[in-house]
C-alpha cells in the first residue's frame, strides 16, 4: 500500500501538485526517505491523487499526477459518536480506533460524571492530527469531523434535530440490546456513550424524553473507551 497523506486544499499546476505542508515534507524526507519518481498518494475532499515525486526541498515538494480518482462517499451507515470526555489517552484511543472503524463524526460531551471538562487548544490540535493520521493509515477517504465540546443537554438537543436513529448506551437497560435495535434500513446513527460511572438516571430520562432508545451493550460492565468501540463495531461492521 502506498503511503497516503491528507491535504485539505490541493494546489495543481500543469498536472503537478505543490506540497508545502511541513509535516508531509518531513514524512517524505526523514521518515520514508522517498527519492525521485517514488510513488505516494495525496487525498483531499474533492479527489485522491497518485503521485510521482519530482523534486523536494526543505519547505516544498513537487509531484507529478499519475492518476486521479474522484472523491467517493464512504459506504454504508453514517455514525456520529457522542462521547463523554475522558482522560487524554483514552479519548485519543477512541478517536483513532473509531476513525479506523469508519465513524463519521465525534462529539465530545460533558456529563454529570465527567471528570475532564475542557479541551485545551493544544489538545484540540492533537485530536485533529490523530483523526488525520488514522484516516491516512486505514485507507479512508474522509477525515471524520470533530465537533465542539458540548454539555450533555445541548448534545441531546443537537442530535434530536438530526435524521436517523438515536441511541444511548446504559447499563440499567437489561431487556434491549444494541444489536437488537439496529435497523439495516437506517442510514444515520447517533449513539451516546457515557464516562466511567455511566450516565445518571436524570440524563437517561432526558434522552428518553427526546425519543432516544436506551440500549445495553451486554452483560459485562465495559470501560468507557471499550463501550465506544464495541458500539461502533456493532453498528458499522454488522450491517
Amino acid at each position: 500500500m502506498l503511503p497516503r497523506f491528507y491535504l485539505p486544499q490541493v494546489n495543481i499546476t500543469n498536472d503537478q501538485i505543490i506540497i508545502s505542508d511541513k509535516e508531509i515534507i518531513d514524512q517524505l524526507t526523514k521518515v520514508l526517505r522517498l527519492k525521485t519518481n517514488d510513488l505516494f498518494i495525496i487525498f483531499a475532499p474533492q479527489a485522491e491523487y497518485q503521485l510521482a515525486l519530482k523534486e523536494i526541498g526543505d519547505k516544498t515538494a513537487i509531484a507529478t499526477i499519475i492518476e486521479t480518482q474522484p472523491a467517493m462517499r464512504e459506504p454504508g451507515q453514517k455514525l456520529t459518536l457522542y462521547q463523554s470526555l475522558l482522560k487524554k489517552d483514552n479519548f485519543e484511543w477512541i478517536l483513532q480506533k473509531g476513525t479506523e472503524l469508519g465513524i463519521s463524526c465525534f462529539v465530545p460531551m460533558i456529563t454529570n460524571h465527567t471528570i475532564v471538562r475542557e479541551i485545551s487548544e493544544n489538545k484540540l490540535k492533537r485530536y485533529h492530527k490523530i483523526l488525520t493520521e488514522a484516516t491516512e493509515q486505514c485507507g479512508g477517504r474522509q477525515v471524520p469531523e470533530l465537533k465542539n465540546l458540548l454539555p450533555f443537554n445541548q448534545a441531546i438537543a443537537a442530535a434530536a434535530q438530526q435524521p436517523g436513529q438515536k441511541l444511548i448506551a446504559w447499563e440499567g437497560q437489561t431487556d434491549s440490546t444494541l444489536e437488537e435495535k439496529l435497523d439495516p434500513n437506517v442510514q444515520y446513527y447517533h449513539i451516546f456513550i457515557g464516562p466511567e460511572g455511566g450516565f445518571s438516571p436524570q440524563e437517561v430520562e432526558l434522552a428518553k424524553h427526546d425519543n432516544f432508545t436506551p440500549v445495553s451493550l451486554g452483560n459485562r460492565i465495559l470501560r468507557a473507551e471499550t463501550a465506544a468501540i464495541a458500539a461502533a463495531s456493532l453498528i458499522l461492521l454488522s450491517q
